[in-house]
């Protein structure tokens, strides 16, 4: 008999969320969502929402289908908060701010973590880790603008406008580091990706204005 989510107990949240940790320490800490459902007994609609449960992180590529426990990603993370496990088709990424959202704000409005005050006042260390913002930032940058045109393509408008309007906003954030530690290629990309951003978000604007007309 297959589990519903009705079966939402507090012993059975707990079940499920040992089982998927218990899997996650025999396979490298990081497994993605159809391996979890093949290799657990824990139901489909847990997996499917388990970025919910404050014990695991998704990760902020690979359209979230990658999953870690919140733990691991912060013990197992570089100074800039970043955990990149390799997987079967490339790369997890994870972040200790957990979200998209909350790491693109991270790290391009931030002053980057791990730094000390004294290392702080060294140009050299500064700018280093500037250029690794901004060079972790874009790669997240492009996979939302990869979800945004997924987005429109499926009708869902009005989510693909807010993340074109996001994404164009983290990368002024990326184009603006970029300029200012010299780096004029990823300037360059990044102003690239903005405009495409905009343009984008203007089309989607007509879209909806049109709809709205009386017919």
């Amino acid at each position: 008999m297959f589990s519903t989510e009705s079966d939402t107990s507090q012993d059975t949240v707990e079940s499920h969320k040992i089982a998927v940790r218990e899997y996650l320490l025999a396979h490298g800490e990081v497994a993605s969502k159809d391996e979890l459902r093949a290799g657990t007994d824990v139901p489909a609609w847990y997996i499917t929402q388990i970025a919910s449960q404050d014990m695991f992180y998704t990760s902020l590529n690979q359209n979230s289908e990658y999953v870690a426990s919140k733990h691991v990603v912060g013990r197992r993370s570089t100074h800039d908060g970043f955990w990149r496990p390799e997987v079967d088709d490339g790369v997890a990424v994870f972040h200790r701010k957990e979200t998209t959202k909350a790491t693109l704000k991270h790290l391009a409005f931030t002053r980057p973590s791990g730094l000390t005050a004294p290392e702080a006042r060294t140009e050299s260390i500064e700018k280093r880790a500037r250029t690794g913002v901004a060079m972790a930032t874009l790669p997240i940058a492009e996979d939302q603008m990869q979800r945004a045109y997924e987005e429109f393509e499926n009708g869902e408008f009005k989510t693909s406008l807010q993340r074109f309007q996001n994404t164009a906003t983290v990368l002024e954030g990326v184009h603006t580091i970029a300029a200012d530690v010299g780096l004029e290629e990823l300037r360059s990309e990044a102003e690239a990706y903005m405009e495409s951003c905009e343009n984008n978000a203007d089309e989607i604007r007509d879209v909806l204005a049109e709809n709205k007309k009386p017919e």
